[in-house]
């Protein structure tokens, strides 16, 4: 059988030139900012970062999150959460702004499986973190659990030598870096990893050595993902890949890629509900497709005449459709071999290292 003669990239980027009847092809780039010139021809070479996802698991599952906002009512919350679980979903984001003793946690999460479900608690600051984990360990105790047997991550505004002192021998994930504050657009994707990598490097520089290993595993990186599809793919892949390299410049080499919590932001919707549904869909799809391990695509601040408990259905069939249906929990790293991908994942992390690097020189 004749094999097709291989070209190079130069040849293709010829035939291209010629296709365009003299139009220059910079003409077609992506233009996202002087640092991120996206041109629309890749191929092979630009596999740089193949193989991209390292996860410590048989399948591409993920987290699909239902984001629960507390009142001094736990008994309503207790119904918001049974809700949400019966509705498929398998991970919960808690809103704590008051104290919760062991026996009120009985009542927020009676009949609820903790074993099964991923829980992430975002604490006010006026919630007391050690007397927090302390409760909730008084209460997973009671259950006949510790909390090393529970997926779960903590966010607490205090200092952080507090959360250290708090976790004893726990497995909690209670270094949060919460990258939704960086979020200033596409425009602005290298900077915005640019700053995470900054804070998480905060984290560790001071640390010795043999602490690295366990603050790596209890990392926990938030980020925001919006409408820009492909962006947002490689905006995701690109941090693990920054984390695992930064983590190798103080010579400890993870196994795994970092804990990302991908979050879609209400500044990529418009005033039309069904272009807002499309996005949202879009962007849980991205998110998936990159790998993240959890993906929450309800917020309550979009704009919407139609009820909240309605909104939330629909974006628990947005994960239904991305299982049943799509197989997207089947694969592990589908977006690996994309040329076009693993060029703009190249690019990305280029940039947002370089920015990392002049802001940490300063």
């Amino acid at each position: 059988m004749n094999q097709f003669q291989k070209s190079t990239k130069q040849e293709w980027l010829d035939k291209v030139k010629t296709d365009l009847k003299g139009k220059a092809i910079e003409e077609l780039y992506w233009d996202l900012n002087p640092d991120l010139l996206i041109s629309p021809f890749s191929d092979i070479s630009d596999l740089q970062y193949s193989g991209v996802v390292q996860r410590n698991q048989s399948d591409n599952s993920w987290f699909s999150i239902e984001p629960i906002w507390l009142t001094d009512d736990l008994h309503q919350g207790n119904a918001q959460i049974m809700r949400a679980l019966e509705g498929g979903m398998n991970g919960l984001r808690m809103h704590v702004t008051e104290e919760l003793t062991a026996d009120q946690f009985s009542i927020l999460l009676k009949d609820v499986y903790l074993e099964m479900l991923y829980l992430d608690f975002e604490l006010g600051s006026k919630v007391d973190l050690t007397q927090f984990v302390d409760h909730l360990e008084q209460y997973t105790g009671s259950k006949g659990y510790t909390l090393k047997q529970l997926n779960l991550s903590l966010y607490s505004p205090q200092a952080l030598e507090n959360q250290k002192s708090a976790f004893h021998d726990s497995n909690i994930r209670m270094y949060t870096v919460n990258g939704l504050r960086y979020y200033k657009g596409k425009s602005e994707v290298s900077q915005e990893l640019g700053n995470i990598l900054f804070e998480t490097n905060q984290l560790i520089e001071n640390a010795v050595q043999s602490e690295i290993n366990r603050i790596y595993s209890s990392l926990h990186f938030k980020l925001a993902v919006d409408d820009c599809y492909f962006l947002n793919i490689a905006a995701i892949r690109a941090l693990k890949h920054l984390i695992r390299q930064l983590f190798t410049a103080y010579e400890y080499s993870p196994d795994a890629d970092p804990f990302i919590s991908a979050v879609f932001t209400t500044e990529a919707t418009v005033d039309d509900i069904n272009y807002n549904r499309i996005k949202v869909s879009s962007a849980a799809l991205s998110a998936v497709i990159a790998g993240a391990d959890t993906v929450q695509i309800f917020n309550p601040n979009m704009e919407s005449t139609e009820p909240e408990e309605f909104r939330r259905k629909i974006c628990r069939n947005v994960f239904h459709l991305l299982t049943r249906e799509s197989y997207m929990d089947r694969v592990i790293d589908p977006a690996t071999g994309s040329y076009y991908i693993e060029s703009l994942t190249n690019q990305v992390a280029e940039a947002a290292w370089t920015y990392f690097q002049n802001k940490w020189s300063v």
